[in-house]
């Protein structure tokens, strides 16, 4: 049985023009965007330093992943887990 819907050539001919122009979103990345996005991000050497001493830095900030906690010079604001 073929189902009751009638659409105007129109408003069908305006959907499949829209999507394949992405939808019509105004905040989406191409394809290729994206993917210059992703590769410029993915090392992340930007945001992390690895240091000597038991912790990273990320965006200034000292974290420091140890079972034990560490001591020494901790400046201020140092974030720690697992102690």
């Amino acid at each position: 049985m073929k189902p009751i819907v009638k659409q105007k050539q129109s408003t069908v001919q305006d959907i499949i023009n829209k999507a394949q122009a992405g939808g019509g979103g105004t905040d989406s990345y191409t394809k290729a965007e994206a993917d210059a996005k992703f590769q410029a991000k993915a090392d992340m050497t930007d945001y992390i330093e690895e240091q000597t001493g038991g912790y990273i830095v990320v965006n200034g900030i000292r974290i420091y992943v140890s079972s034990t906690e560490p001591t020494g010079n901790i400046p201020e604001g140092s974030i720690g887990f697992g102690w």
